[in-house]
């Protein structure tokens, strides 16, 4: 990749760093387009702007370009200012594409911009970004949680297990992220692991464990419903991924409603005599005896998936 700044100076906008006569920002603003700027962190004067009249200023530029801009209030703030501004610190303003060329520790920053459509609320299991920006994700996503949790948004733990199998690193990630971005933040994740995950998913886990409650534990469901901290518990598989980012909220309200149990149009769940499931599976019932036997578990496991189950309930059968 040729770039027409010194590695050395501090860009303006990731553009910076490709080559100025093939960008759209050169196409736009000629040699203008060497100093474009991201409007998307900005320090105003409001007062010197309102009298100066420059909103309006701002509105005319924007109209003329209007049939051959891309970026709006962008594009329509550099023609005006050209170079009339001052650029400030890269702590300021770091955006997620500035980790390859010019890379800073979290602890070096103040404000962090997600550019582009790589927004820490979407599932980026499959962004070209991800893996170089995972910190910047999950960094956000830790203090998002944080900040539910002071505001005592969702007072209940939902302790979410999912069995790995043999599900591959993407599969993983696109699966945990469709929990990472739910509404419904008040989580622990109990993952159940084969006897030798790889390296790839072993420090995967790792950099999770960083941002969120997770455990990591060998296969054994009983083990992990012993652990489990929720006050509901999730099973889920990891080949699978929630459809959108209220999936969670929705069960939680349904369950709330003194219920023991959630399930989908897909599934069916039930205790009798507190001795037994059953899973609707194409139209044929299966009963598991006995929680305790970890080989039905095991085998029964599926059986579980996509359900939202109280943890009294589950105790209950445990204690049988």
């Amino acid at each position: 990749m040729s770039s027409s700044l010194p590695i050395d100076k501090e860009p303006k906008d990731v553009a910076a760093y490709l080559n100025q006569r093939l960008s759209r920002h050169h196409q736009l603003l000629g040699e203008q387009g060497d100093d474009y700027f991201n409007s998307g962190v900005l320090l105003m004067d409001l007062k010197a702007m309102r009298q100066e009249n420059m909103p309006i200023a701002i509105i005319n530029a924007a109209v003329d370009v209007a049939t051959v801009s891309t970026y709006a209030d962008q594009d329509a703030l550099n023609i005006y200012y050209g170079k009339d501004y001052k650029q400030i610190d890269l702590e300021y303003n770091y955006g997620t594409f500035f980790v390859d060329y010019k890379p800073k520790k979290i602890s070096e920053l103040s404000i962090i911009h997600y550019y582009s459509d790589d927004k820490p609320w979407k599932n980026l299991a499959y962004s070209i970004f991800y893996e170089r920006t995972m910190e910047l994700i999950h960094t956000y996503r830790k203090y998002r949680n944080e900040f539910n949790g002071k505001l005592a948004l969702y007072p209940h733990k939902i302790s979410v297990i999912i069995k790995l199998g043999e599900a591959s690193w993407k599969e993983i990630a696109r699966c945990l992220e469709s929990f990472f971005i739910q509404t419904y933040s008040n989580l622990e994740f109990i993952l159940l692991v084969n006897e030798s995950p790889s390296e790839e998913i072993t420090s995967y886990f790792e950099t999770l464990q960083k941002f969120y409650d997770l455990k990591v534990l060998k296969n054994n469901l009983v083990t992990a419903i012993e652990q489990a901290q929720g006050e509901y518990l999730y099973f889920f598989n990891a080949t699978d991924a929630l459809a959108d980012e209220t999936s969670l909220d929705k069960f939680y309200q349904a369950i709330h409603k003194d219920k023991d149990l959630v399930t989908n149009d897909y599934q069916g769940f039930i205790t009798k005599n507190h001795e037994s499931y059953f899973s609707n599976d194409w139209g044929k019932v299966k009963y598991l005896k006995n929680i305790k036997d970890f080989e039905l578990c095991e085998k029964r496991l599926d059986q579980l998936m996509g359900l939202l189950v109280s943890k009294n309930l589950v105790e209950e059968i445990l204690n049988y």
